[in-house]
């Protein structure tokens, strides 16, 4: 009866997601998610693993009893995924592109769910890295996903390839790490990378807050961006090199200004606290801008 209940509400719910375009001609439906995962086993248990643990969200007082069921769906689906997959093809990209969608924001609301600004740094890494699993998947088979019913959100979610546009948010911070004597000549330029991409989240929700926009395509594009930043910056992270921790520190504002998404939560407050707690005091006055405009924002 459990099952049939969290059916029942994967059928009737958009699950309090931000829109998966800003043309409402082009929105990922429910019926298209169900339709996909009749298809697919391990999709219908994540599915019903999301869905357990939307309800969880919707209703507290029962949340230790969907979370369990959370878990025990989310690990099945794995190990089908992990033991039916041998590679995406034109019948199944479309089943294999809504899991790694559903797995990717049950991954982040499991993160978020720690409180803790000592070990959040350690779980969002560790998130970020399963991430960069996701790479290898839509890879593999990028173009047959882009021709799917649902390549409109692929299309969505990499619009942070775009050029950052006029925004100097991060201006400071690009010449700290360009005069860096700490990174080599690559590293200065992933840790660019990186921080680029965060501008253009800033310079969109700049946009946003001045055009009344939605921000549902920076909601795609902030999920998106662990997938599309370099392995090596993900290294340096791992490393706690300072000047890695302060752009990862700047990702926290595009968190924060998702906080209203019940994945996401207070990631972006709990991420610049944690950082901060892992960097020695001469590092700190970068993290005062992120930090006061959070504290604006809020």
């Amino acid at each position: 009866m459990t099952h049939m209940e969290l059916f029942n509400h994967c059928i009737n719910s958009n699950f309090d997601l931000p829109p998966s375009s800003e043309d409402p001609d082009k929105v990922i439906s429910s019926g298209m998610i169900v339709d996909a995962a009749l298809a697919s086993p391990f999709l219908m248990n994540e599915l019903l693993a999301f869905g357990a643990l939307h309800l969880a969200h919707v209703k507290p007082e029962k949340a230790p009893f969907y979370k369990h069921h959370a878990v025990g769906l989310q690990t099945h689906a794995l190990s089908m995924f992990n033991r039916e997959m041998t590679g995406v093809t034109r019948e199944n990209c479309m089943g294999v592109l809504i899991f790694t969608w559903l797995m990717t924001l049950h991954t982040l609301c499991d993160t978020t769910d720690s409180t803790d600004p000592f070990i959040f740094l350690d779980r969002f890494i560790h998130y970020l890295q399963i991430q960069r699993g996701v790479r290898a998947v839509t890879s593999e088979a990028w173009y047959l996903m882009l021709e799917s019913k649902m390549g409109f959100v692929m299309q969505e979610a990499t619009r942070i390839f775009e050029k950052s546009g006029p925004g100097s948010h991060t201006t400071e911070l690009e010449n700290c790490i360009h005069n860096s004597p700490a990174l080599s000549p690559v590293e200065k330029t992933v840790c660019k990378g990186a921080l680029d991409r965060i501008q253009w989240f800033l310079s969109r929700a700049d946009e946003a807050k001045k055009n009344g926009g939605s921000l549902g395509t920076p909601f795609l594009s902030l999920v998106s961006w662990p997938v599309i930043i370099e392995a090596d910056f993900f290294r340096l992270i791992s490393e706690r090199k300072p000047e890695a921790l302060l752009v990862l520190s700047y990702y926290a504002i595009p968190l924060h200004l998702c906080r209203n998404v019940w994945v996401i939560k207070d990631a972006g407050q709990l991420l610049i606290q944690s950082i901060r707690l892992h960097l020695d005091q001469k590092w700190h006055k970068w993290l005062d801008w992120p930090g006061a405009l959070m504290n604006m924002l809020s």
